[in-house]
């Protein structure tokens, strides 16, 4: 994905261009590297960054200031496509491209001429039509084309006049069969009864081993083995969805696997017999509005952070407020889009909080890189997986744990007794 800026130039000129670095300012300086001539911007107006397929905004602080879709620019913002840029009342459009695409288009320099003067369409020589006898050319050959268009409308006219009269209604009725015992191909099929859900009494959560059980499901003469979740599972991946679209900007639809939401079921049998998580969940639901105001503060859900804030321990409310500013600089190169994206800000948290910010999402895009040379297809959303990214090596166990452990606590932070703790749901 590539990205473009469209503006007017200071001389009414339309320019088209690409932003072909990880750093890329702009501002009123010849040493940017997008120059725009005009008093009202400041020498280093605006800094355009990009974290793999992300790309992201700052404002320089500049003089006149920089606005994003009519928004006061405050702080580091992400840019999508149709975005539009306000510097000091320079008009600039972005436009996200595949690079695939690219190819079509080509930047437009400083130096070019107005793109209006390219693009203006050169006259044509007008064709002045042949004419017979005072009689255009051209009726000799549509005058035949009309006689038979003509025929065929008449001669199909008559025989849907002719074939309608012949039709009777009440065979028409009794051809239409309608289901009956005697007609067995027509006769609705019974559908079974559906389950019943399960009731809401508390949770066996601790199975064994916590391994999926399997169905054996018959084709042939052959039996093969299909994992099922446990019913512990099914409760976890149901409130599992509940929590991860409550920490996320916009993603509708989140889910566990089977073989996940295992994994969570080990982690939460660790931390339900815990006395302060009770107590912190508590505390949570005493001080809802303070979170409420300090996730709002860097855009965050409050969900997302008083799960941060159980996982770290200690009072709930000061571990929120020292660990926003570290969340805050993970989410400019990881975002906040997905429930995936979230989890990755909780595996980096401790890179963060020793100054490495980019370290996760510069292996993310070190690991796309080589899936790529290997030909190898994988989505943008796998790529965001705490699970795909454990995979191939590129988280440690301790990231992932913790990301993990995050999502456990939010399991049980939507109904805590059906886990065996002692509190309240606690959810915003």
């Amino acid at each position: 994905m590539e990205i473009w800026l469209n503006f007017t130039d200071e001389d009414g000129y339309p320019k088209r261009v690409s932003v072909g670095r990880d750093n890329f300012v702009i501002g009123r300086h010849p040493d940017n590297d997008l120059c725009i001539s005009d008093t009202r911007l400041s020498r280093q107006h605006l800094q355009i960054e990009q974290f793999g397929e992300r790309f992201t905004v700052t404002d320089c602080g500049s003089s006149n200031g920089t606005t994003l879709n009519n928004d006061d620019l405050f702080e580091t913002e992400t840019l999508r496509d149709g975005d539009v840029l306000n510097l000091g009342g320079v008009e600039i459009r972005v436009e996200f491209v595949s690079a695939n695409n690219e190819q079509n288009y080509a930047p437009v320099a400083q130096e070019s001429a107005p793109k209006i003067e390219e693009n203006r369409p050169t006259a044509k020589a007008q064709s002045v039509p042949q004419t017979i006898g005072g009689i255009p050319s051209n009726f000799f050959f549509i005058a035949p084309l009309i006689g038979f268009a003509v025929l065929i409308f008449i001669g199909g006219l008559i025989y849907v006049i002719g074939g309608s009269s012949d039709n009777n209604p009440k065979d028409d009725i009794v051809d239409a069969k309608t289901p009956t015992e005697t007609d067995p191909d027509k006769t609705p099929r019974k559908t079974p009864d559906k389950d019943k859900t399960p009731t809401s009494e508390p949770l066996p959560i601790n199975s064994g081993n916590n391994v999926p059980n399997t169905t054996p499901t018959t084709s042939g003469n052959s039996t093969t083995p299909t994992p099922v979740a446990s019913s512990g599972s099914e409760k976890v991946k149901q409130n599992a969805t509940e929590f991860m679209r409550r920490i996320a900007e916009n993603d509708p639809s989140p889910f566990l696997k089977n073989d996940q939401a295992e994994r969570v079921i080990q982690k939460i049998n660790s931390l339900k017999s815990s006395s302060s998580l009770a107590e912190n969940l508590k505390a949570i639901g005493r001080e809802k509005s303070q979170f409420e105001t300090l996730a709002s503060s860097k855009n965050f859900k409050p969900q997302f952070l008083a799960a941060a804030a159980l996982n770290e321990g200690g009072n709930p409310v000061e571990t929120a407020k020292t660990m926003l500013p570290i969340l805050g600089k993970l989410k400019i190169p990881l975002s906040t889009d997905f429930a995936d994206d979230c989890l990755l800000i909780i595996a980096a948290y401790n890179q963060g909080k020793n100054g490495d910010t980019k370290g996760l999402s510069q292996k993310m895009e070190g690991l796309s890189k080589k899936l790529s040379k290997e030909g190898k297809s994988v989505t943008t959303r796998e790529l965001r997986s705490i699970w795909f990214l454990k995979n191939n090596g590129r988280l440690t166990d301790a990231e992932f744990e913790n990301a993990l452990s995050f999502l456990a606590i939010g399991v049980i932070m939507q109904n805590p007794k059906e886990f065996g703790v002692n509190a309240e749901a606690v959810v915003f």
